[in-house]
């Protein structure tokens, strides 16, 4: 005689089945990091040292400049693009001598 399984015990093994299958999929490394990561959370907790404010306003920054960005449409600050543009013009010229090089000397008859 077959024991019946009723829907919860079914619904709970299929999210077993789930959160196994999930972790199977992550990387061990990636497992580590987060372990790591919260040991030292907790340690930080536990001597008393406050870190959510300073964490807190680098991403409120980050997220103010992100926004201005998108709204002004700049991709790249102007120094940025200043650098860009000094890369390119060296890029520029390497190509053009490696150009004058890499032809083929004329075949003398």
């Amino acid at each position: 005689m077959q024991k019946k399984t009723s829907a919860r015990r079914n619904h709970s093994a299929a999210d077993m089945d789930i959160q196994r299958r999930s972790m199977e999929a992550v990387p061990r490394w990636a497992l580590a990091l987060c372990a790591v990561m919260l040991v030292l959370s907790f340690a930080i907790r536990q001597i008393g040292l406050d870190i959510s404010s300073p964490i807190n306003r680098i991403m409120s920054a980050h997220a103010v400049r992100i926004e201005s960005q998108s709204a002004t449409g700049q991709t790249s600050t102007p120094e940025e693009m200043q650098a860009l543009r000094k890369e390119l013009n060296a890029l520029q010229k390497r190509v053009k001598k490696l150009e004058v090089w890499s032809h083929k000397p004329a075949h003398k008859h």
